[in-house]
């Protein structure tokens, strides 16, 4: 096929295929589509603001012909293109010329609604004549079919106003050879009787009231079609297509603005997106509605509730617009309007609607999270849905150290998820999310136009276009922010009503949820707290009951054996009776000692304190037990502090002893020392060393790191507890390093007397 499709206009194929159908069924619609090798169905060709080429026309003509068997079928279905059931909006417009004379007269404006590669010129008017000249384009083939089907129209112009068909004399024809096509069209302006006149002008009437009937039923077909519950897009899509039916036109073009923030939307037919989008643009500066040229006929889409935009119709080529088809594209441009406002409030229904159920489901899902952690993960996953993000992180907000970090994640790659995952940002270092969390209002920024760096690496590292930051807050205080980006493949989007209205939606759901959750693991922390304090008193119970009946039994044994006068005891077994009372005695001496040290408050008697000949003391002491470790003391350099030299000593002691205890066979070594911040002495073991849990606990009262061997020993878990509290009322501190298989060190710090080394 040659050229362009937009060269017929679908009325002619429409009337082909009406005609081919009303002759011969749907059998012989098919077979002349067959025939003339169209491949397009039906209901395309029957539409009219579907073009075709003139090799199609001229093909169905043919098909038609040979379908039908009658080689003048051309000129018959050109004599119905105005029957008022084919094209009524045809029939109206040259009915209000007035007369075949006026029809005639402006016959070059006609044309171009069938016809883009041909030019009409009315070269003779008369009141009861007409020469008409024809002329098609260079490139094409003239055709017989195609002389027929003018003939056939022009022969029924006269019928519009109640007269009989014209005569048409053809004798000059392209066909043949001449430069161009004439026509002699000629008709009669009056009755023979007055019966007839009067028969002929109610007949006339009658015409003029079926085709306003008709128009009228269009306009409300139209309007049933057009108000409906569909889509925004759908509509306008339907508006372009109604557009094209109304007013026969090569090319249309809708651009309106849906709702009052939303982009400028485009439809068209019949030519190009960018040639469009000119017009739309045109359209948008100049706000101009009217024939404003010989090409465009312009109407705007207009309601009593808002303006939304302009309804375009281009003429073809050298084609100019009758003023009845700007009243008929009005009409249907109010039309257009109408639609829109309802589409648009179901749309704005639908959105609001969808926007419940989502914040309904993000509810649910969010009442499920336990903790603060599984909140933030389920409103990560939350946010794509609710904000039509890619991806989503949601940072808490630490009051303590004032700070943000990364809880949840949509989106990102594992490995970025695992990098992330904690990683704080104090407020002052993120202006763009200090911002938002100041006005406590939902922001956006692209990378090109915030300073905010955490801002443009999320912009940045992914490619996103832009990036939403809500904050998460109640009461006025700061819970967390939302932080969600758009790719930049993606249209940005506006921050809209009905956006804002879901980003405080999910904000106040996430605040609920964080809240609760927050409140969970509260009472959970309280739960722990009580039943460690439960299970330390059981375990102190049972602990203090053992230490308590051990040397009472020895003591009660003791006792009852010096007092038996049968006993025969000499003086070194009756010596020994008594020196395990003694004994034993202080053992529960010491036992209530270290329960009353663990309660009351340290009272201390500082003194000028050489570190360094304290730790040799208690070194020696230590040696003089028996045990079977290797003790070594590295000799330094005296330290002097100002402090307690018997609450030192028991620290130390209590060092030693642990070290010996927990470590035997092993090496323990005693060291002192001084920095630039504090003197210090070190109990290092090589012994079995400790587990991370052992050396998380290792302060707490009570606590006793193996259990059986602490009552083999004796103690009730309180010696390094108090240790720490001698520690810190000299304004120092006590630590232990530790690691299972490589021994353990216990370093006690003391702060220097001004001047460092004594």
């Amino acid at each position: 096929m040659s050229h362009t499709q937009g060269e017929i206009g679908g009325i002619t194929t429409a009337v082909i295929v009406a005609y081919v159908r009303s002759h011969g069924g749907e059998g012989a619609v098919a077979k002349m589509l067959s025939l003339a090798g169209d491949a397009r169905p039906p209901a395309m060709l029957e539409d009219p603001a579907v073009w075709s080429t003139y090799d199609q026309k001229i093909a169905l003509f043919q098909g038609a012909a040979q379908v039908l068997q009658d080689r003048l079928v051309a000129r018959h279905i050109g004599a119905t293109i105005l029957e008022s059931n084919m094209r009524p909006g045809i029939r109206i417009l040259l009915r209000s010329a007035g007369s075949p004379r006026q029809v005639l007269r402006h016959i070059a404006k006609v044309a171009p609604r069938f016809s883009t590669v041909c030019t009409v010129h009315a070269r003779e008017v008369e009141s009861n004549h007409a020469v008409i000249s024809y002329r098609l384009h260079e490139g094409l083939i003239p055709s017989r079919l195609d002389c027929d089907s003018h003939i056939g129209f022009l022969s029924q112009v006269p019928t519009i106003f109640g007269l009989r068909p014209a005569s048409i004399i053809h004798d000059e024809c392209q066909v043949r050879g001449a430069p161009e096509c004439v026509y002699l069209v000629r008709w009669s302006t009056h009755s023979r009787l007055p019966w007839r006149e009067r028969k002929r002008r109610l007949a006339d009437l009658e015409s003029q009231l079926a085709s306003l009937g008709e128009r009228t039923e269009a306009l409300e077909a139209t309007t049933a079609d057009l108000i409906s519950p569909d889509e925004v897009e759908t509509v306008l899509a339907r508006i372009a297509h109604r557009a094209a039916t109304a007013v026969t036109a090569q090319s249309y073009v809708l651009a309106v603005h849906p709702a009052e923030d939303s982009p400028l939307q485009i439809h068209h037919a019949g030519l190009a997106l960018e040639e469009a989008e000119l017009i739309a643009q045109d359209l948008e500066g100049e706000r101009r509605t009217g024939d404003f040229s010989d090409t465009r006929l312009v109407v705007e889409v207009v309601s009593a509730r808002r303006r939304y935009g302009h309804l375009v119709a281009l003429d073809p080529e050298r084609g100019s617009f009758f003023p009845e088809e700007e009243s008929l594209l009005r009409a249907y441009g109010r039309h257009a309007a109408a639609a829109l406002d309802v589409a648009t409030a179901l749309e704005q229904a639908r959105t609001q609607g969808e926007t419940s159920r989502v914040l309904l489901d993000l509810a649910r899902s969010l009442a499920s999270g336990t903790t603060t952690d599984d909140v933030a993960q389920r409103l990560a996953a939350a946010v794509p849905q609710v904000m039509a993000a890619d991806r989503a992180s949601v940072l808490l907000w630490d009051e303590r150290t004032r700070s943000l970090s990364y809880r949840g994640f949509f989106g990102y790659p594992k490995e970025v998820e695992n990098v992330l995952h904690g990683m704080t940002h104090q407020l002052e270092e993120t202006p763009q999310l200090s911002e938002v969390v100041v006005v406590d209002q939902p922001g956006t920024s692209t990378g090109e136009s915030t300073v905010d760096q955490v801002v443009r690496r999320l912009v940045e590292s992914y490619g996103a276009r832009e990036v939403f930051v809500v904050p998460i807050s109640a009461r006025g205080q700061l819970l967390g922010v939302i932080a969600a980006t758009r790719d930049a493949d993606k249209p940005r989007l506006e921050l809209h009503e009905t956006l804002q209205a879901r980003m405080h939606g999910l904000a106040d759901e996430a605040a609920t949820a964080l809240q609760n959750a927050r409140l969970l693991e509260q009472e959970r922390a309280v739960v722990q707290r009580l039943q460690e304090a439960d299970r330390m008193k059981s375990e102190f119970l049972a602990v203090v009951s053992h230490e308590l009946r051990t040397p009472l039994s020895v003591i009660i044994g003791a006792a009852k054996t010096l007092d038996r006068r049968d006993a025969k005891l000499d003086d070194s077994l009756r010596s020994e009776f008594i020196g395990t009372l003694i004994k034993r005695g202080e053992q529960l001496q010491r036992l209530v000692e270290d329960l009353l040290e663990a309660s009351r408050t340290i009272v201390l008697r500082p003194d000028l304190v050489d570190l360094s000949s304290l730790g040799l003391a208690a070194v020696t002491d230590a040696r003089k037990l028996g045990t079977d470790c290797t003790i070594e003391f590295n000799d330094g350099t005296p330290v002097e502090v100002v402090a307690d030299a018997g609450r030192l000593r028991q620290v130390v002691d209590n060092l030693l002893t642990n070290a010996i205890k927990y470590a035997p066979g092993a090496g323990v070594r005693v060291e002192t020392g001084a920095d630039q911040r504090a003197a210090w002495l070190k109990v290092v073991d090589t012994g079995p060393g400790m587990t991370s849990e052992q050396l998380e606990k290792a302060f707490d009262r009570f606590y006793q790191a193996d259990a059986s061997e602490q009552r083999r020993s004796g103690g009730i878990g309180l010696g390094l507890y108090i240790c720490r509290r001698i520690a810190e009322a000299h304004g120092g501190t006590i630590e232990l390093h530790s690691q299972e298989g490589e021994g353990t060190q216990a370093t006690l710090r003391l702060p220097l007397l001004d001047g460092g080394l004594g």
